[in-house]
């Protein structure tokens, strides 16, 4: 069974049997991140809001080597359309050589100036925080090199149309994250020290289950190790330059994101709480969002690879109406049960009352952030990279931030302009994308 009920689906990424991993994978690493928040907040205040900083910029060193990871899996997808095994085996030797590289440089750099980095971002942070938050980061960046390749080989079965293994490897890497977070901080009293060392041990576990698994399909991916620190640069501009323009991307949307953030909690404390508690939510009702661009992702670059141009526009509408259907339920539940949610997250009357007089603006972020991921996903296929990438920095550069400060700085909206302003935002995105995907010119580009 596709995406709807049909003798056969368009693409096996459209199939059940695809995409019900993929949504298993991104709903449950949600769940046990929320198990793993409520173990770290027992270290203490300080520690909680030290490694959730730490985390955040961890986040944006994860978000520029997007370049390697979703680089290759769009790579990849085409190859596996194309029928070119030689190319694909290719492709992931030479991403297994840009990851270790640059992840390994990065990792150093991070450990020698860590301190710095760190008051760089916490200027005003107590010597007890910025001592814990530097702990907590220089552990933890020991595991990037092992987080991005599970990355990039998640990102590779995915483009080869095998999604369980991903899931295998991510429900393992969360159990084990989760036991030795409960172990090193609450039964061997490690702390901060312990959250960072349970990262690694989870990543380490959720790589090695990929990597068995790659040496197992020797018969299908011949891949050897000597010609892995062979570069061969033209393979290594390929994945560069698909991926270059999403590293910028993302880059520069997370740092709008923070921007804004930063602007909710110049609001003051109520108004701030209040956001976030939309915010969190949002995250939840949103899963959709994630699963349709992973899903599209993967269908669109095999039918671009086998040339099935007319298939193409047919199966992006499939998966954005069951998308859209999806973040409709979920929001409208979360509309529904509004109070019990809100006052799942904070215990003061007014603070549950007006997070959930807002509820409602889920439903509009749900709907015009899913037509934004599908739409950017498809493109991306298509090797159409830098107009996703203006695009995305335009809405959030020059129409979000600006309208966020106009809506609460100056005309005094309060939190209610900054959804508004992420809304319109969103709005400007999806009809931008909506005029370039109506076109053909992104269908045929080279990668």
């Amino acid at each position: 069974m596709g995406i709807f009920r049909q003798r056969a689906p368009l693409d096996e990424s459209l199939s059940f049997r695809f995409v019900f991993p993929v949504a298993a994978e991104l709903s449950f690493t949600t769940l046990i991140g929320l198990l793993i928040s409520q173990v770290v907040s027992g270290i203490s205040p300080s520690a909680l809001a030290a490694i959730g900083l730490s985390n955040s910029i961890m986040m944006v060193v994860t978000v520029l080597f997007s370049a390697v990871t979703i680089g290759t899996s769009i790579l990849v997808s085409r190859q596996v359309g194309e029928g070119d095994r030689d190319g694909m085996v290719e492709t992931v030797e030479q991403s297994t050589f840009l990851t270790l590289l640059s992840t390994l440089t990065v990792t150093l750099l991070c450990l020698l100036f860590a301190d710095p980095l760190l008051r760089l971002f916490m200027p005003s942070a107590e010597e007890q925080m910025l001592s814990e938050a530097t702990r907590y980061f220089q552990v933890m960046m020991g595991s990037l090199p092992f987080l991005i390749l599970q990355n990039v080989y998640s990102g590779i079965y995915r483009g080869m149309g095998d999604s369980r293994l991903p899931l295998v490897s991510t429900v393992v890497m969360n159990l084990i994250q989760l036991l030795f977070s409960w172990l090193c901080i609450s039964q061997w009293g490690w702390n901060e020290l312990g959250a960072g060392a349970a990262l690694i041990f989870c990543r380490i576990g959720g790589l090695g289950i990929i990597v068995i698994a790659l040496l197992r399909e020797h018969h299908r991916l011949p891949i050897q190790l000597d010609r892995i620190f062979r570069p061969r640069l033209e393979a290594c501009k390929r994945i560069i330059r698909i991926g270059l323009p999403l590293s910028f991307e993302s880059t520069f949307v997370q740092g709008g994101y923070l921007i804004a953030n930063s602007m909710a909690i110049a609001l003051g404390g109520f108004e701030s709480g209040v956001y976030q508690i939309i915010n969190t939510v949002n995250g939840f009702t949103g899963i959709a969002q994630s699963i349709c661009a992973t899903i599209i992702l993967s269908a669109v670059g095999h039918l671009l690879g086998r040339k099935e141009y007319g298939n193409i526009r047919k199966a992006g509408w499939q998966v954005m109406i069951a998308g859209l259907l999806a973040g409709l339920f979920l929001g409208t539940l979360a509309v529904v049960f509004r109070e019990p949610i809100a006052g799942f997250y904070s215990s003061d009357p007014a603070t549950v009352r007006a997070s959930a007089e807002l509820f409602w603006v889920l439903l509009l972020m749900n709907g015009t952030g899913l037509v934004v991921n599908v739409f950017d996903s498809q493109l991306r296929a298509g090797g159409d990279v830098t107009y996703v990438m203006v695009n995305s920095s335009v809405g959030v550069w020059l129409v979000r931030l600006p309208l966020t400060y106009l809506f609460c700085f100056v005309w005094g909206w309060g939190v209610p302009g900054i959804f508004a302003a992420n809304i319109i935002s969103l709005a400007g995105r999806a009809v931008a994308g909506l005029v370039r995907y109506c076109g053909k010119k992104w269908m045929y580009q080279r990668v």
